[in-house]
């Protein structure tokens, strides 16, 4: 299971709750100011806030990002660290995905139940107005995909006729608004959100809402008609409503007595100016600006793309340091890494008994901003995969373990990361560099120099005009950080070619960065032969001859015919 769809969730219910209870705060404050319609618009911010959460991420992070993960116990998991496959959240997801079908099962059977509770319905007006054989049908409008108007079979003799004009009116606003709509896709968000009990009361006054907002269209449409209005809703109540139980999901029903005195103590107020309002709407909208992009802001940075594929090449130095307690077995707790753009790399260490092993992948994402996933293995089983936001640069440490209170005690990782890019420009890396790849193996194996960084070499003009060729043996020697301590020419074939070609040879080697030698995990000085072929043509063999043994991979020097 793709276990981004569960964190997905999480991010869309926090986003949601939040602006939910930012809605319930202001309601009725913007109701008293600016009228039931901008109360009612302003619960838009919810469905605002979960879509900001399913855009695409930024590609620049937006807020401070932590650089320490710490977990314990071993296995543990939250957002940043990952346990093994047996990670909670695919149960967890499991349960919701449970929850909502069943949500969703007991939202139709709601429906269902209404739907038969009105008998047989009679066009009245139309198709679009219908009335039940029951006295407790309506009135509502009901349904989604077809919505009708129910009314209740004595209307004529309940109501007189200004009233029967004006609860017509009302359901009518409630179809043209197309409210049976929202509050269908207000059932889908309770399916899906089914363990959020901030959702499900705020379903409820958003339905008070709803409804007040209806009543003051109406109002504004009969201004003169208050009285007669205030009528109509006590004589809906008086005639009784359908059972506790029989609710309508999708639709827009007379709420029942709770709500009657807030609706009439509504239809008091003088209504808002029309300048007013659109203050009001105004106000909504900057808040709805203002809460999608927090809401998109707090997303976690994507890295940027130019035409969706990686830069090539790009590669990044990547400092290791273990500070627990495998590190002694070995001797190994300080180790320097090259990982390339979006590749893994891998080290390990401890003896065979205890043997642990780290993958280290980085992506820049930009603005000093790297993101870096760890792989942790311990006796070839995964124990986590923590993933963080570093700065280039600055160290991060990454605990997962236990701890107790003594290093010897603790049992896990304990590791301190740096990473930062490597220059870039001018650089240069030989096909067969790969040769090392299994560098850092297990502790107790000694391991031979490789290369870094390179500035290719210059092919002397002197030599392209004289058609000079051959191979250059340049012998080096490597300190621990790989910086060259020395060169000089060691040999040249053929040894001709070794005065046109020998000093640029030596010049460019001087200027390369190399992996150092290491001999149990240990990175030691060491001399290594760094052969260099110049050749006139991409296609000539300078000397003909096989490579040499104990050399590094041969590095290749062309120029054309004109230099």
């Amino acid at each position: 299971m793709n276990l981004d769809a569960f964190d997905t969730l999480v991010r869309v219910t926090l986003a949601g709750s939040a602006a939910i209870l930012a809605v319930l705060i202001a309601r009725r404050a913007l109701r008293r100011r600016f009228g039931a319609l901008v109360a009612y618009v302003a619960w838009t911010l919810v469905p605002a806030a979960v879509a900001a959460m399913l855009l695409p991420a930024p590609t620049h992070p937006v807020v401070a990002l932590a650089g320490i993960v710490r977990v314990a116990p071993l296995q543990a998991a939250s957002a940043a660290v990952v346990a093994d496959a047996l990670d909670p959240r695919i149960a967890l997801f499991a349960l919701w995905l449970a929850g909502a079908l069943l949500a969703a099962a007991w939202f139709a059977q709601q429906q269902r139940r209404y739907l038969r509770s009105l008998g047989r319905l009679h066009a009245r007006e139309g198709a679009r107005i219908v009335q039940s054989d029951s006295e407790f049908a309506g009135p509502a409008l009901v349904g989604a995909w077809r919505p009708r108007i129910v009314l209740p079979s004595d209307f004529d003799r309940r109501y007189d006729a200004r009233e029967r004009e004006l609860i017509l009116a009302h359901e009518r606003v409630h179809f043209v608004r197309g409210d049976a709509w929202v509050n269908a896709f207000v059932v889908a968000l309770r399916s899906l959100n089914w363990f959020n009990p901030l959702l499900h009361y705020a379903a409820a006054k958003f339905r008070i809402d709803q409804e007040l907002a209806c009543d003051a269209a109406v109002v504004a449409r009969f201004p003169e008609a208050r009285r007669q209005y205030a009528d109509a809703m006590l004589k809906v109540q008086l005639a009784g409503q359908p059972r506790q139980e029989l609710r309508l999901p999708v639709g827009c029903r007379w709420p029942s007595d709770q709500t009657l005195k807030e609706r009439i103590l509504m239809l008091k107020q003088s209504r808002p100016t029309r300048a007013t309002r659109i203050v009001g709407f105004a106000l909504v909208a900057l808040l709805g600006l203002c809460g999608t992009y927090a809401a998109w802001a707090t997303q976690a940075p994507r890295p940027p793309t130019t035409s969706g594929a990686k830069v090539d090449g790009a590669e990044w130095a990547v400092h290791l340091e273990i500070a627990d307690g495998a590190s002694a077995m070995s001797g190994s707790s300080d180790m320097q890494l090259v990982a390339r753009e979006g590749q893994p790399t891998e080290v390990r260490y401890g003896k065979d008994d205890d043997r642990r092993r780290v993958v280290v992948t980085v992506t820049g994402i930009g603005n000093g901003i790297a993101d870096l996933k760890v792989q942790l293995y311990r006796r070839d089983k995964l124990e986590a995969t923590p993933e963080l936001h570093v700065k280039e640069g600055e160290p991060a440490q990454i605990k997962v373990g236990s701890d107790h209170g003594t290093t010897s005690a603790f049992d896990g990782f304990d590791l301190h990361v740096t990473v930062k890019p490597t220059p870039s420009s001018a650089l240069i890396v030989p096909a067969a560099a790969a040769k090392h790849e299994d560098a850092h193996a297990f502790g107790g194996a000694d391991v031979e120099a490789g290369y870094r960084a390179m500035k290719p070499p210059v092919y002397p003009p002197d030599a392209i005009k004289r058609r000079i060729q051959g191979t250059m043996y340049v012998k080096v020697k490597i300190g621990t950080d790989g910086k060259v301590l020395d060169a000089k020419l060691d040999h040249a074939n053929p040894e001709s070619a070794g005065v046109a070609l020998g000093d640029s040879a030596v010049a460019a080697v001087k200027s390369w960065t190399f992996e150092p030698a290491s001999s149990n995990g240990i990175k030691i000085e060491g001399e290594s032969i760094v052969p260099i072929e110049y050749a006139i043509h991409e296609d000539n063999d300078a000397d003909g001859a096989p490579p040499e043994p104990d050399t590094l991979d041969k590095i290749k020097v062309r120029a054309d015919d004109k230099g």
